[in-house]
């Protein structure tokens, strides 16, 4: 009953309490990691480009015009969130 209160209260079912926060904090981390997935994969991929970037017809390309690895492709997005805090 002790653990079972303890998950109950740290989920803070019916609350703002702690759980509240907890549950915001797992939200935020699983938005986070499918969108590093998201434009990792979509850049490196063969199109070189999200679904967006492909209507418009540009690319993400290295310097010499090949394709980014998935590794820089993280690496980019994870440089656009500094950005967007200005």
């Amino acid at each position: 009953a002790i653990v079972g209160g303890f998950i109950y209260e740290l989920l803070g079912v019916g609350g703002f309490g702690r759980g509240f926060w907890l549950r915001q904090q797992v939200v935020n981390a699983v938005s986070l990691v499918f969108s590093v997935l998201y434009f990792a994969w979509f850049h490196a991929a063969y199109a070189m480009a999200t679904p967006g970037k492909m209507a418009v017809g540009i690319k993400v390309v290295r310097l010499d015009g090949e394709r980014i690895s998935f590794l820089r492709g993280v690496g980019r997005y994870l440089a656009t969130i500094p950005s967007t805090l200005i």
